[in-house]
């Protein structure tokens, strides 16, 4: 039998990257980074982005999430930048004993999508986790370089998964709408 590393991001959680430059998304998995298409939609669980310092560097990763994500840090000596980290789940995609995906960047155009992602759901985070569709990304230029920004579409909130409630404060949850108002198909 071979030995298997994980290839995570250290708490046990594979990864998920999306590269501007090749317009593509990748994924860790048992056998290394494999490049992937989003044939089904995946989970965001954006409620908990959290902000921080990034340093990236060949084969090494640092990432220093800050205390409280509105209140900046300060920047440790070094090539640090300002990054987020956001969870994705999808047993589809990932697969039924490692649905969750971790997305930890600096990219502009990433950076800008979550801002959207998070601006675009916050209102309705009482009726739990957003179901996300890609659907490409769009080529812009900033400042002197250039970036792409995935393209998405919120298509509904459902129930959040167990698997994404490690480390969330479960005595006291927020409230969520009624059973209607959410859908918790088990379709993830």
């Amino acid at each position: 039998m071979p030995l298997v590393i994980p290839r995570g991001t250290g708490d046990g959680v594979g990864f998920i990257r999306f590269k501007p430059t090749e317009n593509a998304w990748f994924m860790s998995g048992p056998d290394g980074i494999e490049e992937f298409e989003w044939t089904n939609d995946v989970l965001i669980d954006i409620e908990n982005v959290e902000l921080g310092w990034l340093l990236l560097g060949p084969g090494m990763r640092d990432w220093l999430p800050w205390e409280d994500r509105n209140k900046q840090e300060e920047k440790p000596d070094g090539d640090y930048k300002m990054g987020i980290s956001v969870k994705f789940f999808s047993k589809k995609i990932f697969g039924e004993d490692d649905p969750i995906r971790e997305l930890c960047t600096n990219t502009n155009g990433v950076v800008q999508f979550i801002e959207k992602l998070f601006s675009d759901a916050e209102t309705s985070f009482s009726k739990g986790i957003p179901v996300i569709e890609f659907d490409g990304s769009t080529a812009m230029k900033i400042g002197k370089g250039a970036t792409r920004v995935p393209n998405f579409t919120i298509k509904k909130f459902v129930k959040r998964p167990k698997e994404l409630m490690n480390g969330l404060n479960t005595e006291a949850p927020k409230k969520q709408e009624t059973a209607e108002s959410v859908d918790d198909d088990d379709e993830f």
